[in-house]
């Protein structure tokens, strides 16, 4: 799920959180600069921040993760756990150390850079046991049932025991076109190009195929965006995209003879399986182009720019081949 606290955004008018907030289970209400939307708990764990890869992402702030939440329920009353993911978490003016996990109350307002999460619609007397307690007291209190069934029905026959398997029906996981309309809205936000083909099928989600090549700082967002959004359901999201090395216009000059080599823009002289100072490694040098690689992807730059002139063929001298 994603938040977009900009009064422009079609998220903030309701499609993200202020229509479910009369689902009736807790919520947690988020307020910055004098809006407010609202976050349904689930049982799952839900990631709120700043960066791309949270489940709930804060305009505004920080590019990292601020804290995760989780709803747990037990005989119709409610648990909301918190994990702090960073140092400047703030409960009710008190600062949460980073990885420090705590139950929530009532009236417990969350504090990060400049914006305020309060918890409602949690009954009042629900949480008064930490998570570790509730489940051992679970466990003992099944054991003792368990015990007494046992010499209840010892004399019983076999058959009159019949074993009854009770199971929850799961939440339906979003559809292909649903997971595709949010990560439409993360790439939004992430500034990401918007022009990023998305194509959903029924099974897949296809992203940036045919699509421009990214720059290294965007295929590592999109890659980031993916691993969160794989995690809303079965689908299979695919990235197409091609990496840009940038190297557009690096060439200044090239030889060939007697070996293959270039010389930047920086003046200093590449030859293959050197690293230029963006760390892409030059895997070969052609006529007219160089392939270049970084983290298995591989980028092809022409050695003359549409609308320049051609790079001057560079000569070795004698004394360069000694």
């Amino acid at each position: 799920m994603v938040m977009d606290l900009d009064s422009s955004s079609p998220t903030f008018r309701g499609n993200a959180g202020n229509a479910a907030s009369g689902s009736g289970g807790p919520v947690l209400r988020i307020t910055r600069a004098g809006r407010s939307s609202n976050l349904p708990l689930t049982a799952e764990r839900q990631v709120v921040g700043g960066s791309a890869d949270c489940d709930l992402i804060i305009l505004g702030a920080k590019p990292e993760p601020a804290f995760a939440i989780s709803l747990q329920r037990s005989r119709g009353s409610d648990t909301v756990s918190l994990t702090a993911l960073r140092d400047d978490v703030v409960i009710n003016g008190r600062s949460i150390p980073r990885d420090r996990t705590m139950t929530l109350t009532k009236r417990q307002t969350i504090s990060f850079d400049g914006t305020a999460c309060e918890l409602e619609g949690l009954g009042a007397g629900r949480v008064r046991f930490a998570p570790r307690r509730i489940a051992a007291a679970g466990l003992l209190g099944l054991a003792a049932l368990l015990l007494l069934a046992g010499l209840y029905n010892s004399d019983a026959p076999a058959h009159e025991a019949p074993l009854v398997r009770v199971s929850a029906a799961p939440e339906p996981a979003p559809s292909s076109a649903a997971i595709a309309a949010e990560i439409r809205q993360v790439i939004r936000m992430a500034q990401l190009p918007q022009d990023l083909s998305i194509v959903a099928t029924a099974d897949e989600i296809r992203i940036g195929e045919g699509s421009r090549p990214l720059c290294l700082p965007d295929k590592a967002k999109l890659r980031s965006i993916i691993a969160s959004m794989s995690r809303r359901g079965s689908v299979s999201i695919v990235d197409l995209t091609a990496l840009s090395s940038g190297l557009d216009g690096f060439v200044a000059a090239a030889g060939y003879t007697p070996v293959r080599f270039i010389i930047g823009s920086d003046g200093r002289r590449y030859e293959e399986g050197d690293v230029v100072s963006s760390g892409w490694r030059i895997k070969e040098i052609g006529k007219d182009q160089m392939t270049v690689s970084r983290d298995s992807e591989d980028d092809t730059v022409n050695f003359a720019p549409a609308g320049s002139a051609e790079p001057k063929l560079a000569e070795i001298s004698s004394s360069e081949q000694e």
